[in-house]
C-alpha cells in the first residue's frame, strides 16, 4: 500500500483534532441543559423530612436546622420546597409511590441500590444510638451507668460499616465488652430485637421506628438527601447546589456541624463505668469561693449546675481572697476552687478542668496618646491567677493590679499606666467610659479571652478531672447561657468615702462646698466647665451610635423611618437589564387576635421569629424593615421577575412554620389551642421607572395587600395581577 507523505495528512489531522475539541465542548451541553431543564421544570419539589427520635427540644432544634438548610439550597436550585414530615418507615414507600420526590436526612449508604440513590455528604448530621424493645426497662439507667451495657447482645445490619466503626470505638473508649450480632438487612435486625434474640439495636436517630425505644446516643455521622435512582438528576442538582453554597459560604458546613454538636454534645457524652463508680463513692466535696471575687454569685450558680450534671454533691465555704482560698485547698480544708489556669501559674497540687466559662476583655487607653510596645497595664482584679494570665498575654509589660475596673480606668486616666483591661460585658452594662471622656478603646489584634476553670486538689483521684470535664459537656447549653446572662450585670462596687473621693471628686467637693464660700465658687466654675466637656462627649457618643436610631429594638430590622429613607435612595438607582426592583408589604393575619389572647410575650416571640425567617429568605443586599406593629416590608434590589413569586411563596411558608413552632414550644400558645392561625398577606409593587415615588409604590403594594385579605388571606399578589390562578 502506498504511504502518504506526512504533509498530505496534516489537513486531515487538523480536521480530526478540531472535531475532537469541538466534541469536548459540545458533548457536556446536553447534560448541563438537561440538568438545568430539570431544575427549571421541577420548580416545586416535595421533600420528606424525618424528625429525629430524640427529646422534644433537641428534635425540634435539629428539625429547624434541616429545614433552614433547605432554604439555603433553594437559593441555588430555583425550587420551591414542600416539606412533608414522615415517619422513618414511611420514607421508602413514599418515594416509590411518588408521594415525595426526595427524602432527608438519609444515610449515605443506600441499602436498595436498585431503586434509591443518595447525594454526597451534605451539611446534615444524625446521631447514632442504641435502641431497645418498647417496654424493656433493663437499660433505662444506661445514660448514667454504662456498666449495664456490659455483655449485652447488640444487633446491626451487616452492610452498615458507617454504624459499626463508631460503635466499636465507643465500646473501646468506655471499656465495654458486648456481643455484636450482624444480620443481612435491617428488617431481620428489627425482627431479632422484637423476638428477644438481641438485647439492643444499633440504629440512626432518624431511622428508628415505633418498634424501637431510645436508650442513648453514642456518636454522629454525616447524612445526605435521597431519591429514586430514576430521578437521579434531582440528586445531581442537590449536589451542585451544595457545591455552590459551599463556594460562596465556605464556613457554612463547619458552622452547621458546630451547631449540631452544640445541641447534641450532652447526649453523646457518657461517664465510663469507672467514672460512674467514682461518682457514687464520693462524699460531698467542699468548694471554697473568694469573697473579694466580683463573680462570686456567678461562680456559685454555675458550679452548682456543673456538679448537678455530674451527680456530685458539694458544700460551699468562703475565704477572704483568692490566696486564702488556695491555701485552704492546700491545707485540706477544701477540695475544689475556681481559678484561672495558665502554663505559668503555680499548679502544684491541683488538677485543672476545661474552662467553665470565658470572659472577653478589651484594652482602654488615653485618647490621642501613643501606645508604646512596652509600658504599664492595669488589671481590674487582684486575683493572682488573673494577673498571671495578663502577664502571659503581655510578657513585656509591667502589670499593675487594681481592686476593680473603676480603679483600673482611673490609673490610665491619671497617667499611672498606659493601658487598662476592661470586661466587654461590664463595659456594655455600665458605660464606664462616660466618666472618663479622655479614654478610648484601643484596637487589639485579637480578642483577649480569660477562662475560669475548676481546680481540683491532688488528694482527689485524677479521674475526677475527666468526670468534671464530661459534666461540662453534659450541661444543658441553654441552662448555662441563662446563668451567664443573669449575672452579666455585676454587683455595684462597695461605696465608701475613698470611693467617692477617687471617682467623684466634683460631687465630694459639692458636699463640702458649704463650709467655705470660696471653695463653693471654685467648685461651681469647675462644674460648669466639666458639664460642657461631658455634653461634648455625650454629643460625640450620640453621633457614634446614631445608627441605632434606625433599628427596631424588638426585631433588629430597620424601623419605619430608616426604611423609607433607604428605599427612596434605592428607587433612584435603575435596575440592571432584565432585572427589576420589587417592594413587598407584609401584614401578619390574625396577629392582633392571637396577641390579645396569648399575651404580648407570645406576640413578641412571633415577630422576632418571623423577622429571623425573612433574613434567611432574601439576599444580604436586600432591605428588610418593620413598618410597625405586625407589618413588615422588603425591598428586593436587582432581582429577576421570576424570583419574586418564589420569594413570596417562601415568606408565606415561613409564617406558617413560625406559627407551627409556636404551637409546639410556646406555653401560652399551647394553653390556647383555639387561637386563630397566623399567616401573612403580601402585596407586591414593581416600580416601572426611577421616577416613581415612595408614596406611589407604597400605595400600590398596600392595595395589593387588601386584595389578598379580601380573597382569603395567607397569600400574595402583585399590584395589577391580584386575580391570579
Amino acid at each position: 500500500m502506498k504511504r502518504l507523505p506526512l504533509r498530505d495528512l496534516q489537513p486531515a489531522l487538523a480536521l480530526l483534532l478540531s472535531a475532537f475539541f469541538l466534541a469536548l465542548v459540545i458533548l457536556p451541553v446536553p447534560v448541563i441543559a438537561a440538568r438545568v431543564s430539570r431544575a427549571t421544570t421541577a420548580s416545586r419539589v416535595r421533600i420528606g423530612v424525618v424528625r429525629p427520635a430524640l427529646e422534644q427540644d433537641v428534635a425540634s432544634a435539629l428539625f429547624s436546622q434541616q429545614t433552614a438548610y433547605l432554604v439555603e439550597l433553594s437559593k441555588y436550585t430555583n425550587w420551591d420546597f414542600d416539606i412533608i414530615e414522615l415517619a422513618p418507615e414511611e420514607v421508602g414507600d413514599a418515594l416509590l409511590a411518588g408521594q415525595i420526590d426526595l427524602a432527608m436526612p438519609t444515610e449515605l449508604h443506600i441499602h436498595d441500590t436498585e431503586h434509591f440513590a443518595s447525594s454526597k455528604p451534605l451539611a446534615l448530621r444524625d446521631l447514632i444510638g442504641l435502641y431497645s424493645r418498647p417496654g424493656d426497662d433493663r437499660f433505662q439507667t444506661a445514660d448514667e451507668d454504662l456498666a449495664v451495657l456490659d455483655g449485652v447482645r447488640i444487633g446491626l445490619a451487616e452492610n452498615r460499616p458507617d454504624l459499626l466503626g463508631p460503635f466499636e470505638k465507643f465500646c473501646q473508649d468506655n471499656g465495654l465488652t458486648v456481643t455484636p450480632v450482624s444480620f443481612p438487612n435491617d428488617a431481620e435486625a428489627h425482627a431479632a430485637l422484637a423476638d428477644g434474640t438481641i438485647d439492643l439495636l444499633l440504629d440512626a436517630a432518624t431511622a428508628s421506628s415505633e418498634q424501637e425505644s431510645f436508650v442513648l446516643a453514642l456518636d454522629s455521622m454525616p447524612m445526605g438527601i435521597a431519591g429514586l435512582r430514576q430521578n437521579s438528576g434531582l440528586i445531581g442538582i442537590i449536589d451542585d447546589a451544595n457545591d455552590a453554597l459551599m463556594a460562596q459560604s465556605p464556613r457554612f458546613s463547619e458552622l452547621a456541624r458546630q451547631q449540631f454538636e452544640d445541641r447534641t454534645r450532652r447526649l453523646v457524652t457518657h461517664f465510663t463505668p469507672a467514672e460512674q463508680q467514682l461518682i457514687e463513692s464520693l462524699p460531698p466535696l467542699t468548694v471554697v469561693l473568694a469573697q473579694d471575687d466580683s463573680d462570686i454569685t456567678l461562680d456559685r450558680e454555675i458550679l452548682s449546675a456543673v456538679c448537678k450534671s455530674a451527680g456530685i454533691s458539694i458544700d460551699f465555704l468562703t475565704a477572704a481572697n483568692a490566696s486564702e482560698a488556695r491555701t485552704m485547698v492546700e491545707d485540706g480544708k477544701a477540695d475544689l476552687l475556681l481559678d484561672i489556669y495558665t502554663p505559668n501559674s503555680d499548679t502544684t497540687g491541683l488538677y485543672y478542668t476545661d474552662p467553665i466559662y470565658t470572659q472577653e476583655y478589651i484594652l482602654v487607653g488615653r485618647d490621642g496618646a501613643y501606645v508604646p510596645k512596652k509600658g504599664a497595664i492595669a488589671t481590674p482584679s487582684l486575683q493572682p491567677s488573673f494577673i498571671d494570665a495578663v502577664r502571659q498575654r503581655f510578657p513585656d509589660w509591667t502589670v499593675l493590679p487594681t481592686p476593680d475596673e473603676q480603679h483600673a480606668l482611673a490609673a490610665v486616666s491619671n497617667g499611672r499606666t498606659n493601658l487598662a483591661l476592661s470586661s466587654v460585658v461590664s463595659m456594655q452594662a455600665t458605660r464606664n467610659l462616660i466618666l472618663y471622656p479622655n479614654l478610648v478603646l484601643v484596637p487589639s489584634p485579637s480578642r483577649i479571652l480569660i477562662g475560669t476553670s475548676l481546680a481540683i486538689s491532688s488528694r482527689e483521684p485524677r479521674l475526677l478531672q475527666s468526670v468534671f470535664n464530661k459534666a461540662l459537656l453534659r450541661l444543658d447549653p441553654q441552662e448555662k447561657e441563662r446563668i451567664l446572662l443573669k449575672n452579666e450585670i455585676r454587683t455595684p462596687p462597695h461605696f465608701s468615702l475613698s470611693y467617692f473621693v477617687t471617682f467623684y471628686p466634683l460631687q465630694t467637693g459639692l458636699l463640702m462646698g458649704g463650709i467655705l464660700l470660696l471653695i463653693c465658687l471654685a467648685i461651681f466654675l469647675r462644674t460648669t466647665l466639666d458639664r460642657r466637656r461631658i455634653a461634648a462627649a455625650q454629643h460625640a457618643a450620640l453621633e457614634a451610635y446614631k445608627y441605632k436610631s434606625q433599628i427596631d429594638p424588638l426585631t433588629g430590622l430597620y424601623n419605619k423611618t430608616a426604611t423609607r429613607e433607604l428605599i427612596e435612595h434605592y428607587l433612584l438607582e435603575p435596575p440592571a437589564p432584565g432585572h427589576c426592583h420589587a417592594f413587598l408589604m407584609m401584614d401578619l393575619d390574625h396577629f392582633k387576635a392571637a396577641n390579645d389572647l396569648c399575651g404580648h410575650d407570645f406576640g413578641d416571640e412571633i415577630l422576632i421569629s418571623f423577622a429571623k425567617s425573612l433574613r434567611t429568605i432574601v439576599r444580604d443586599r436586600d432591605l428588610i424593615g418593620r413598618f410597625g406593629g405586625d407589618e413588615f416590608v422588603i425591598f428586593l434590589k436587582n432581582c429577576t421577575r421570576e424570583a419574586i413569586p418564589r420569594i413570596a411563596g417562601d415568606i408565606n411558608r415561613a409564617a406558617t412554620l413560625v406559627d407551627e413552632r409556636s404551637r409546639m414550644t410556646n406555653p401560652a400558645a399551647q394553653a390556647h389551642p383555639e387561637r386563630p392561625l397566623i399567616t401573612v398577606s403580601i402585596g407586591i409593587a414593581i416600580p416601572a421607572s426611577t421616577k416613581e415615588s415612595y408614596e406611589e409604590i407604597f400605595r400600590r403594594a398596600d392595595h395589593a395587600v387588601y386584595s389578598v385579605k379580601e380573597n382569603g388571606r395567607g397569600d400574595w399578589a402583585i399590584y395589577g395581577e391580584e386575580h391570579r390562578n
